[in-house]
């Protein structure tokens, strides 16, 4: 009998379900823990990043998220998870995956010892990074919220780039993007930011008021089944940021936005305050 091969997908199929049925029943039991705990305000600091969507937050909460893995969300997951432990262990270095709570705001700490915590990224853009990247203030951010709930006052951000380098070229009359690669691209690499923040610093003060706004306006809506006083993404912001939203049409097209939702659209971003943050504008970063 002649040996044969067919193409069969059962296996893929599996694990896009096996991935949809995981998700859904970590934000079931995130739920649950916070009723059974009689603590239903629990926001996590994810939720609260100005580089996130706080309506998106809030139809998280409150509807059921549209069926949106695929083959490819599957490969960035696992590549994205496998990148993050393997990074973790080679650092070898304090307590990894711990939790963490201050006045009903909640995190996960990649890694954190005594003195500092580390938050590691991984991405699979082939354009590298620095301070004046808005991808990169996000990742920033999310640091800092971390170095203010945990109270270290040293920060590590690490930026893992999964390609060689691509520079963005134009965009065509579709709208697509198109890139290139530099005669001499920078590799794959693993780079890294180091951030100090004192305790005594004003900054820490002006962020942990930031989160703690962000928290209650989200808390609000929430309470009150009405995302309308939460903002939409700015104009701007909206073809990077609300591409591929499984809400979009609900958010845009049925559900209204009110003046004050408006207004907090265009909050100060901290990171353009003048003496908010001094960065090195060389290159201080480390790659291997």
């Amino acid at each position: 009998m002649p040996i044969t091969i067919s193409k069969n997908n059962e296996f893929a199929e599996r694990l896009i379900a096996n991935l949809r049925e995981q998700r859904h029943a970590r934000r079931s039991s995130s739920s649950s823990y916070a009723i059974n705990h009689n603590d239903d305000e629990r926001i996590s600091v994810y939720e609260i990043l100005p580089s996130n969507c706080l309506r998106k937050s809030y139809y998280a909460r409150k509807r059921a998220e549209p069926a949106t893995e695929t083959a490819e969300t599957i490969f960035y997951y696992v590549k994205g998870i496998a990148t993050e432990n393997i990074i973790t262990r080679l650092a070898n270095l304090g307590i990894s995956q711990q939790m963490h709570e201050k006045e009903g705001i909640v995190g996960i700490t990649d890694i954190i010892d005594n003195i500092k915590v580390i938050e590691i990224k991984d991405t699979t853009s082939g354009k590298r990074l620095d301070f004046y990247d808005n991808q990169f203030k996000g990742y920033l951010m999310h640091l800092l919220y971390y170095m203010v709930l945990t109270e270290k006052e040293k920060g590590i951000l690490a930026i893992n780039y999964s390609n060689k380098e691509l520079v963005w070229h134009h965009k065509d009359e579709q709208g697509y993007s198109w890139f290139y690669r530099p005669p001499n691209p920078k590799p794959a690499a693993i780079e890294s930011w180091e951030v100090h923040m004192p305790k005594d610093d004003p900054a820490r003060e002006a962020l942990w008021q930031q989160m703690m706004r962000r928290k209650e306006q989200l808390l609000q809506a929430v309470r009150t089944d009405d995302v309308t006083r939460l903002p939409r993404v700015r104009m701007r912001e909206r073809n990077f940021k609300c591409s591929g939203c499984p809400f979009y049409d609900i958010c845009m097209n049925k559900d209204d936005e009110t003046e004050e939702a408006l207004a907090m659209a265009n909050d100060l971003d901290l990171l353009q305050v003048s003496g908010f943050i001094h960065h090195q504008i060389s290159d201080c970063s480390h790659t291997g």
